[in-house]
């Protein structure tokens, strides 16, 4: 399997985006790759750097959060899709 399907699989499936603080080094541990390699594979095939692919990531679940419970707070919605601030 391709570096870039791993890291999408692990984002999507796995649902990384949701640990505050993910870094570059524990997607790369959940992908048996390195930090280098991962940040290199991002900056390549999804055009962006690895905070804002991550924040892509973070941003559809918070607005899927919204739609399905409108009348959620904005910082709990921020806290639960991995945001470490509103």
């Amino acid at each position: 399997m391709e570096l870039m399907d791993r890291i999408t699989k692990q984002m999507e499936d796995g649902r990384m985006f949701l640990k505050k603080g993910l870094t570059k080094e524990d997607l790369a541990r959940a992908v048996g790759s390195n930090s280098r390699y991962v940040s290199d594979c991002i900056n390549r095939k999804a055009g962006c750097s690895f905070i804002d692919y991550v924040n892509g990531y973070r941003i559809r679940y918070a607005q899927h959060l919204l739609y399905e419970n409108p009348d959620m707070r904005l910082s709990e919605i921020s806290e639960e899709s991995g945001f470490s601030s509103e």
